[in-house]
């Protein structure tokens, strides 16, 4: 069972969080990354992505389901990075739960599409830097680490295992 609390802490630091950063791995050409909208981490620690059935990012986790996902929280300034095995998803049901105007932007026929699909990304670990000091707080040390020649502390740097 994973553990609760480390789970907490990553939807917390997820929070505020839509936008993300999703690698997979193409034989050919390696790491390819690209911008995705997720849709929750649910209670079991899975994310859950709409996507096309038949895209690229379906074909290079078909060969390799070990994925990486990055967010980054300007506003809050903190940054994550989750490790996790990717699979392709139709689970209708999941599908209608999770399914918003947003996502019918990508695809306009909605839930009648039938290329639409989910990825489904169990995370396994998450590799976090929590810097939750507004911009005021980081210029004034970044100023103070200048005038003293001592080296700024970033804030708070862990791992989350699930």
């Amino acid at each position: 069972m994973k553990n609760q609390e480390n789970l907490e802490k990553l939807k917390d630091l997820l929070k505020g969080s839509k936008i993300c950063m999703l690698s997979t791995y193409n034989e050919d050409k390696g790491i390819h990354t690209r911008p995705m909208a997720y849709q929750e981490i649910d209670e079991s620690g899975t994310i859950y992505f709409f996507t096309k059935e038949y895209s690229s990012k379906i074909d290079e986790i078909s060969v390799n389901n070990e994925i990486d996902i990055s967010f980054t929280n300007t506003d809050d300034s903190n940054y994550v990075v989750l490790k996790a095995n990717a699979s392709l998803s139709k689970d209708r049901a999941k599908m209608e739960e999770l399914f918003n105007p947003m996502v019918k932007v990508w695809f306009p026929e909605g839930l009648e599409d039938p290329n639409i699909s989910l990825i489904k990304a169990d995370v396994q670990s998450a590799e976090y830097w929590d810097s939750t000091s507004s911009k005021m707080v980081f210029l004034f040390n970044a100023a103070k680490s200048l005038i003293t020649g001592e080296q700024y502390n970033e804030g708070e740097h862990g791992k989350i295992e699930l």
